[in-house]
């Protein structure tokens, strides 16, 4: 956008009055306060064909998530503590993964790490799986070593 003094400027090179450039600044104002952008009625068909392949991605998306945690989880049965191999993320039901940001908690790579937690973390990860956090810090760390596949014997 231009200046005023700028504007001026140039209304003097083009013989514009300042009449002139007044009416331009309000014409430009007014043009850049239209509002929102609102699709013509043609096109509702359209929009809504949209917001159902959209729903059905978003579909899509919470299976993968699931299968994915299912996987890990299996994948970390197999692992025994962690040691040897280390356990597999499991992401959050969301689908984010809780070692990333904006969660930044430790990887749960063994059981010698999800013992290590401290209460906070742990109640952290038990939220973002959707489960019930137990009072006591053993039993949130063994709801953790059981869901994301460490089998508790």
């Amino acid at each position: 956008m231009l200046t005023i003094s700028r504007r001026l400027a140039i209304a003097e090179l083009n013989r514009a009055s300042i009449d002139d450039v007044g009416r331009a600044i309000l014409y430009e104002s007014s043009a850049a306060d239209i509002g929102p952008v609102v699709a013509p009625p043609w096109f509702a068909p359209v929009q809504q064909q949209l917001n159902n392949i959209h729903q059905q991605l978003n579909n899509i998306q919470r299976q993968l998530n699931r299968t994915d945690a299912k996987g890990s989880r299996a994948l970390n049965a197999t692992n025994g503590e962690g040691t040897f191999l280390p356990f597999e993320v499991v992401l959050f039901v969301d689908g984010t993964d809780p070692t990333a940001p904006p969660h930044n908690l430790p990887a749960l790579t063994s059981t010698v790490v999800i013992d290590g937690l401290q209460g906070v973390q742990a109640t952290d990860y038990l939220n973002g799986y959707n489960i019930a956090v137990p009072h006591l810090i053993d039993n949130r760390l063994n709801a953790l070593k059981v869901y994301i596949g460490r089998r508790m014997l």
